[in-house]
């Protein structure tokens, strides 16, 4: 029954730089004209981007399996290579396998795409390929030389950073900043320090001292930290008050969002109210938590 499904989805932050006004739907139009290989055999696509409200914009991400006319096939039964000339196929140019269909909702005031990662029929994609088909898409080889430049955030867990953080002995702390977006909340002196070294990402590690005491993060590098939680990853180590070895990335905790269909009525409708009701982040147009 519907009302007993649950769909999942994950939040990614897609930050152009330069934004002008439409930029963020002539890349996801570019990025539909495109398929790209993810892992092995397997390809992806995008479908173009609708909008359903104002800022709001659908489409569907498949995957497929590819097959690959270089290999042989092989007879599972004999164990043994089969001649694709001694085979009565033809199949289409067009034609993928194994294929899996997941619907995307784009959120354009805070270019934030959720993807379905668990769809109605109970397929999978995983959020970091999510991640990784997107990185592709919106890359130069796809979106040409001219485009904007683009960073791929797969949104963590909300606690994650805070974990790191508030770890009893952080020993080490790992800060990979990548440009975010102007528009997000602290991010003007950043962006100063990149645009002036012509940079487009920085990378940040503090080791403490040898002794009992961990690391104390200043307030600039815990705004860093804060930043490159949705552009770009932090990795904190160090022990909890039980003296345990912690380890963590907000690379390997993504944010998950989970939804009873039954809620929506349909696949479609659940991931756009998803995308009108989830908050992941502040903007500078938004009033302070």
């Amino acid at each position: 029954m519907a009302d007993e499904v649950v769909v999942e989805y994950c939040a990614v932050n897609v930050a152009a730089n330069p934004h002008p006004d439409g930029v963020y739907l002539a890349l996801l139009q570019k990025a539909s004209e495109s398929e790209v290989k993810y892992w092995g055999d397997h390809y992806a696509k995008i479908s173009s981007p609708v909008e359903r409200e104002n800022g709001f914009y659908q489409g569907r991400l498949v995957t497929w399996t590819a097959i690959n006319r270089d290999e042989p096939p092989v007879d599972t039964q004999l164990l043994e290579e089969v001649d694709w000339d001694d085979l009565d196929l033809d199949i289409p140019a067009n034609l993928g396998f194994n294929g899996r269909i997941f619907f995307y909702s784009f959120r354009n005031r805070d270019h934030t795409m959720f993807v379905e990662t668990k769809n109605e029929f109970g397929k999978r994609v995983s959020a970091k390929q999510v991640e990784k088909i997107l990185f592709r898409l919106f890359s130069p080889e796809v979106q040409g030389p001219d485009a904007p430049l683009v960073e791929v955030t797969l949104i963590p867990d909300e606690d994650t950073l805070n974990r790191i953080l508030a770890l009893d002995r952080l020993k080490r702390l790992e800060i990979h900043l990548v440009r975010p977006n102007a528009d997000d909340l602290d991010v003007e002196d950043i962006l100063a320090e990149l645009d002036a070294q012509h940079a487009k990402s920085m990378e940040k590690v503090l080791v403490a001292i040898p002794g009992n005491e961990g690391l104390q993060p200043d307030e600039r590098t815990t705004v860093e930290a804060k930043v490159a939680e949705f552009n770009g990853y932090v990795v904190g180590n160090g022990y909890d008050a039980d003296g345990e070895l912690v380890h963590l990335s907000t690379k390997a905790h993504p944010r998950i969002f989970k939804r009873f269909l039954g809620e929506f009525g349909s696949a479609l409708g659940a991931a756009l109210l998803v995308a009108k009701e989830s908050v992941v982040r502040r903007q500078r147009d938004e009033d302070p938590i």
